[in-house]
């Protein structure tokens, strides 16, 4: 079975100045939270005992204006649904409106311990594809971002499609980003895989999915994150060979953002057909 990845067909014309956008966009949101985070800000308990702070809102505020000052009539899905809330945001409603995808602060637990490692993530999606997104690691001042026409960026350096991984990933165990427990759909992936790879865990999803299409992580196993997670990160792995599949192999993507409302996608981002076969191999019953 070989990675599957977002049809090239979803770019649209400005798929380019998307991206720019959300690269703004994220540094601004991610300025914001590193700000705070060497400062106080105040900490609540959403429903589900995850954590938030009053730096996710403000950041995903001034996400959300900051796209709108160029893109007022985009829709919007932010994990702290501050547009939402606040504003009557258009919502999708044709299959060429831009969909903005937020995560203002990635690792929102990290932030919360003073742990060095969460950043901000900016997606844009169309009919149903993320077509540009954005990765801000605000701690080490590092961007990384794509489009479908352009590939990939980190900072301002443009990386083509990585180097067939094959004969480097056969000769050793593979690095792979993991899910913080086993308790959640990817559990028992996690459990098979455990002493099988070399496990890294740093608490953020979209940063996981933006290292392995960098080449930094070889694959990534992904349990209980949500639409705003992954979608920076699809078009990151689409543009440099790789693939984020649901955990029956089928790609995530398109999917229907007028009917998301915030359901788990669990699934594998590997950073080839190489990888992704023997991520089958060893985490498959």
């Amino acid at each position: 079975m070989s990675c599957l990845v977002p049809d090239g067909r979803a770019q649209t014309p400005d798929s380019a100045d998307l991206r720019q956008i959300a690269v703004n966009a994220a540094r601004v949101g991610g300025t914001l939270a590193l700000e705070a985070f060497r400062s106080e800000f105040a900490v609540q308990l959403k429903a589900d005992r995850s954590e938030v702070t009053d730096a996710d809102l403000a950041a995903e505020r001034a996400v959300v204006e900051t796209i709108r000052a160029t893109r007022p009539n985009d829709a919007f899905i932010g994990e702290e649904g501050v547009a939402q809330r606040e504003d009557a945001v258009p919502q999708v409603s044709a299959s060429d409106q831009v969909c903005w995808v937020i995560d203002p602060i990635d690792g929102t637990r990290n932030y919360v311990r003073g742990v060095p490692y969460f950043g901000c993530a900016v997606a844009a999606m169309v009919a149903n594809q993320p077509v540009a997104g954005a990765v801000f690691v605000p701690l080490s001042g590092t961007m990384y971002s794509a489009s479908l026409p352009e590939g990939m960026f980190i900072d301002d350096e443009h990386i083509d499609t990585l180097p067939d991984p094959t004969e480097r990933t056969r000769a050793r165990k593979l690095l792979v980003g993991t899910p913080s427990s086993a308790a959640g759909p990817a559990g028992d992936w996690f459990q098979r895989l455990w002493n099988r790879v070399v496990a890294r865990n740093f608490g953020a999803t979209a940063v996981h999915l933006a290292w392995v299409a960098a080449g930094h992580l070889d694959a990534a196993l992904v349990s209980d994150s949500k639409l705003w997670d992954v979608a920076a990160g699809a078009v990151m792995l689409a543009v440099t060979g790789g693939c984020l599949n649901d955990l029956d192999g089928k790609p995530v993507f398109p999917l229907d953002v007028a009917q998301y409302r915030g359901e788990p996608l669990p699934c594998v981002a590997a950073s080839g057909d190489d990888v992704y076969e023997r991520l089958l191999e060893v985490g498959r019953p």
